[in-house]
């Protein structure tokens, strides 16, 4: 019988952030920023940014509006590849012979 297991991780940036700093407190909002060219959004938010109004896809100006004590973090899908590579690497040594990532 084959099994199919598919783990979701919205909250990646924002977590991966928090478990870089470990002095961020833990009811700190963060927004992950993108940019290209003048253009700033907000391309991931966490459960406390979310609860606030911002979500993804938001201009990061009116997001900062909304909540002013949001934590704006500059957007890094290269650490961002490398977290979920590691993801990766330790669900294929304790749960199957293929893993296959899909996103990011």
């Amino acid at each position: 019988m084959t099994r199919v297991v598919s783990i979701y991780l919205p909250d990646l940036p924002t977590d991966r952030i928090r478990r870089a700093d470990p002095s961020i407190p833990p009811e700190q909002a963060i927004a992950v920023i993108a940019r290209s060219g003048s253009k700033r959004w907000v391309s991931a938010a966490d459960a406390a940014a979310r609860k606030a109004g911002v979500h993804v896809g938001m201009p990061a100006a009116k997001a900062q509006a909304l909540f002013r004590g949001l934590m704006l973090v500059d957007a890094d899908p290269v650490r961002d590849a490398a977290a979920l590579e590691r993801i990766t690497l330790w669900a294929l040594t304790l749960y199957s012979p293929i893993v296959a990532v899909d996103g990011i």
